[in-house]
């Protein structure tokens, strides 16, 4: 899966284990703007096995924190 916020990107994810739960990234400074953020998410299967498997992956309660050093 690949992470993309604000057009740059932020995260890549394999899965070559079992189960995934979570994950973490911090991002370089100024990627994260005030408003108008846009979070796209995507996944694709890298041969025909994987995608006969019928897998289904969810996106679910994505939280930003956001720290301003003053």
């Amino acid at each position: 899966m690949t992470f993309v916020l604000n057009g740059e990107t932020v995260a890549e994810q394999l899965f070559n284990t079992d189960i995934h739960r979570s994950w973490q990234e911090i991002v370089d400074a100024g990627i994260l703007h005030e408003q108008d953020n846009v979070l796209v998410v995507s996944a694709r299967a890298d041969d025909d096995a994987d995608r006969n498997k019928g897998s289904e992956v969810v996106i679910s309660d994505v939280v930003i924190h956001y720290r301003r050093h003053i």
